[in-house]
């Protein structure tokens, strides 16, 4: 059994038991399903029918997939930052009683964004907890976080799948053929929830997947689709964060290739070389927040092949 089993079993028993801790820290790349865990615990706690069904479709239930249960609240789905006022948002709403149900459920994204002011304000929550109210904190890294937070939270790691559990549950929920599975496990590297994206926002899938083969032509000796590349990264206008995440996986595939001596694309594109590159991705992905051109940023990242 590997560790997204056992977390997957340890959260059922929490909601059939009905014993959940006052607070969760949820850590684990982009991703990983934490927010399909912590909207499992939501509904859970507050469904209508005691809870035991993941696939629920009580009034309850729907209410928290949908994000309109008076008593589950979310800050920082759409990716902003936490700040110090979203936390003291949470501390006068924890106060009041639920309003339908048992269990009132606070669930806070990008914990690792959180400055000292909004950590010190969500530790005095997590010091004086009350009743019947559970605060589910998600994280891509516990380091940046308070240690004080990591010791009053019980904490779950959520990995990527392993090949054979990624090709398992592709075939349970969409019965995808081998060579599909084996395309999306290689955009997402075992991601499951980032392969739910795309398989509902296929254009997108489509779109690195045309954007794979032209770094495959690259390779091949094709210059000239180096700046095709670049015109497409400008023009679709992609978020520069999934195009940096996309090129260190295909990267590091080829390396992966490389060390094992199965490199067939590029002959000459050595260990150092594909490294080099690597490296150029992690210094961009540094510029991210800075007003660079990234079309000339991808075009020399490429003249390095």
């Amino acid at each position: 059994m590997d560790i997204v089993q056992i977390v997957k079993k340890e959260l059922e028993e929490i909601i059939k038991k009905k014993t959940p801790s006052h607070a969760y820290l949820f850590v684990g790349s982009k991703g990983t399903n934490k927010r399909a865990n912590a909207l499992r615990i939501a509904k859970g706690m507050l469904c209508e029918k005691g809870g035991d069904d993941p696939h629920c479709s009580c009034s309850s239930c729907k209410r928290v997939e949908e994000s309109n249960h008076p008593d589950f609240r979310e800050i920082g789905k759409d990716g902003q930052s936490i700040k110090i006022d979203d936390i003291r948002f949470f501390q006068r709403d924890i106060a009041k009683k639920p309003y339908e149900g048992d269990y009132k459920i606070y669930l806070i994204y990008n914990g690792q964004t959180m400055k000292a002011p909004a950590q010190n304000a969500l530790l005095k929550m997590l010091e004086e907890p009350l009743n019947n109210r559970i605060i589910i904190l998600l994280s891509t890294s516990k380091e940046s976080l308070l240690p004080t937070i990591l010791s009053r939270c019980q904490v779950f790691y959520f990995t990527p799948l392993k090949y054979d559990a990624f090709y398992e549950e592709m075939q349970r929920q969409f019965g995808y053929g081998d060579e599909r599975i084996r395309s999306l496990f290689q955009m997402t590297q075992g991601r499951l929830g980032e392969a739910m994206h795309y398989i509902e926002h296929p254009e997108e899938w489509t779109f690195y997947e045309e954007i794979k083969k032209d770094l495959d032509r690259v390779l091949e000796g094709d210059k000239n689709r180096i700046f095709t590349l670049g015109r497409q990264l400008r023009e679709n206008k992609v978020d520069e964060r999934e195009v940096t995440d996309f090129l260190l996986m295909y990267f590091r595939d080829l390396m992966m290739d490389a060390l094992e001596g199965k490199q067939e694309k590029k002959k000459d594109l050595t260990i150092e070389k594909i490294n080099d590159i690597i490296e150029g991705i992690f210094a961009w992905q540094g510029t991210i927040n800075i007003n660079v051109n990234k079309q000339l940023q991808l075009e020399n990242l490429l003249l390095k092949i």
